[in-house]
Protein backbone atom coordinates (compact mmCIF):
# COMPACT_ATOMS: atom_id res chain seq x y z
CA UNK A 1 0.00 0.00 0.00
CA UNK A 2 2.71 2.58 0.96
CA UNK A 3 4.23 1.61 -2.80
CA UNK A 4 1.22 2.76 -3.90
CA UNK A 5 0.87 6.23 -2.03
CA UNK A 6 4.32 6.72 -3.34
CA UNK A 7 3.40 6.07 -6.54
CA UNK A 8 0.38 8.35 -6.51
CA UNK A 9 2.65 11.09 -5.43
CA UNK A 10 5.29 11.15 -7.54
CA UNK A 11 3.07 10.54 -10.91
CA UNK A 12 0.76 13.52 -9.78
CA UNK A 13 4.09 15.62 -9.53
CA UNK A 14 4.72 14.34 -13.04
CA UNK A 15 1.72 14.51 -14.50
CA UNK A 16 1.10 18.38 -13.05
CA UNK A 17 3.91 19.61 -14.59
CA UNK A 18 3.37 18.00 -17.53
CA UNK A 19 -0.46 18.62 -17.66
CA UNK A 20 0.60 22.43 -17.25
CA UNK A 21 2.67 22.30 -19.83
CA UNK A 22 1.05 20.68 -22.80
CA UNK A 23 -2.82 21.75 -21.81
CA UNK A 24 -1.99 25.43 -20.01
CA UNK A 25 -2.74 26.65 -16.34
CA UNK A 26 -5.83 24.16 -15.15
CA UNK A 27 -8.83 26.27 -14.12
CA UNK A 28 -7.37 29.75 -15.50
CA UNK A 29 -8.85 31.51 -18.72
CA UNK A 30 -6.21 33.32 -20.98
CA UNK A 31 -7.05 36.60 -22.93
CA UNK A 32 -5.39 39.44 -24.01
CA UNK A 33 -6.45 43.11 -22.94
CA UNK A 34 -8.32 43.27 -25.81
CA UNK A 35 -11.05 40.64 -23.95
CA UNK A 36 -10.30 38.45 -27.26
CA UNK A 37 -11.60 34.96 -26.81
CA UNK A 38 -10.25 32.91 -23.24
CA UNK A 39 -10.18 29.48 -22.91
CA UNK A 40 -9.53 27.24 -20.32
CA UNK A 41 -8.81 23.49 -21.00
CA UNK A 42 -10.35 20.29 -19.82
CA UNK A 43 -8.78 19.56 -16.71
CA UNK A 44 -9.41 16.02 -14.09
CA UNK A 45 -11.89 17.19 -11.35
CA UNK A 46 -9.73 16.74 -7.93
CA UNK A 47 -6.61 17.94 -10.26
CA UNK A 48 -3.91 15.05 -11.06
CA UNK A 49 -3.34 13.49 -8.10
CA UNK A 50 -7.60 12.13 -9.46
CA UNK A 51 -6.24 10.83 -12.10
CA UNK A 52 -2.73 9.65 -10.36
CA UNK A 53 -5.37 7.76 -8.41
CA UNK A 54 -6.67 6.04 -11.24
CA UNK A 55 -3.41 4.53 -12.18
CA UNK A 56 -3.06 1.14 -11.75
CA UNK A 57 0.66 0.17 -12.77
CA UNK A 58 0.28 -3.45 -14.71
CA UNK A 59 2.42 -6.11 -11.95
CA UNK A 60 3.95 -7.83 -14.94
CA UNK A 61 5.71 -4.60 -15.78
CA UNK A 62 6.49 -3.37 -12.84
CA UNK A 63 8.14 -6.61 -12.11
CA UNK A 64 10.52 -6.48 -15.20
CA UNK A 65 10.91 -3.09 -14.08
CA UNK A 66 9.59 -1.63 -17.30
CA UNK A 67 9.27 2.55 -17.21
CA UNK A 68 7.99 5.32 -19.36
CA UNK A 69 5.83 7.80 -21.05
CA UNK A 70 2.26 7.14 -22.32
CA UNK A 71 0.91 9.86 -24.71
CA UNK A 72 -2.88 9.87 -25.04
CA UNK A 73 -4.40 12.19 -27.38
CA UNK A 74 -8.09 12.60 -25.52
CA UNK A 75 -11.48 14.04 -26.68
CA UNK A 76 -13.40 15.51 -23.86
CA UNK A 77 -16.44 16.34 -24.86
CA UNK A 78 -18.48 19.60 -23.51
CA UNK A 79 -19.72 17.61 -20.77
CA UNK A 80 -16.63 16.77 -19.44
CA UNK A 81 -16.78 13.19 -20.82
CA UNK A 82 -13.94 11.10 -22.23
CA UNK A 83 -15.35 10.50 -25.68
CA UNK A 84 -12.08 9.11 -27.18
CA UNK A 85 -8.47 8.28 -26.03
CA UNK A 86 -5.42 6.68 -28.50
CA UNK A 87 -2.31 6.52 -27.56
CA UNK A 88 -0.11 8.10 -29.77
CA UNK A 89 3.46 7.15 -27.84
CA UNK A 90 3.57 4.52 -26.03
CA UNK A 91 5.28 2.04 -24.17
CA UNK A 92 3.88 -1.84 -24.27
CA UNK A 93 0.07 -2.91 -24.78
CA UNK A 94 -0.05 -3.24 -20.76
CA UNK A 95 1.27 -0.03 -20.15
CA UNK A 96 -0.83 1.68 -22.83
CA UNK A 97 -3.76 -0.16 -21.56
CA UNK A 98 -3.20 0.91 -18.29
CA UNK A 99 -2.55 4.67 -19.08
CA UNK A 100 -5.94 5.09 -21.22
CA UNK A 101 -8.00 3.42 -19.00
CA UNK A 102 -7.10 5.69 -16.31
CA UNK A 103 -8.14 8.83 -18.00
CA UNK A 104 -11.27 7.07 -19.06
CA UNK A 105 -11.65 6.63 -15.61
CA UNK A 106 -11.30 10.04 -14.15
CA UNK A 107 -13.98 12.79 -14.26
CA UNK A 108 -12.81 15.70 -16.16
CA UNK A 109 -13.98 19.31 -16.34
CA UNK A 110 -14.86 20.44 -20.22
CA UNK A 111 -13.08 23.13 -21.80
CA UNK A 112 -14.44 26.53 -21.64
CA UNK A 113 -14.44 28.97 -24.65
CA UNK A 114 -15.75 32.71 -24.08
CA UNK A 115 -17.26 30.77 -20.45
CA UNK A 116 -18.84 28.35 -22.61
CA UNK A 117 -18.32 24.52 -22.76
CA UNK A 118 -16.77 23.11 -25.72
CA UNK A 119 -15.18 19.69 -26.70
CA UNK A 120 -11.36 20.05 -26.87
CA UNK A 121 -8.50 17.77 -27.93
CA UNK A 122 -5.68 17.23 -25.82
CA UNK A 123 -2.42 15.47 -25.16
CA UNK A 124 -2.45 13.78 -21.57
CA UNK A 125 1.03 12.28 -20.62
CA UNK A 126 1.46 9.33 -18.52
CA UNK A 127 4.61 8.75 -16.90
CA UNK A 128 5.13 5.21 -15.22
CA UNK A 129 8.34 5.31 -13.13
CA UNK A 130 8.50 2.05 -9.87
CA UNK A 131 9.67 4.54 -6.87
CA UNK A 132 12.32 3.53 -4.47
CA UNK A 133 11.60 1.12 -1.99
CA UNK A 134 12.57 2.83 1.46
CA UNK A 135 14.90 0.40 3.79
Amino acid sequence: MADRAFFCSAISTVLTILMTLICGQAGYAASDATGVASFTAPAPIGGAEALAANIVYPAEAKREGIEGKVVVETVIDSDGKVKSAIVKTGIREDLDKAATHAICLTKWSAALKDGQPVEATVLIPVQFKIGEKKE
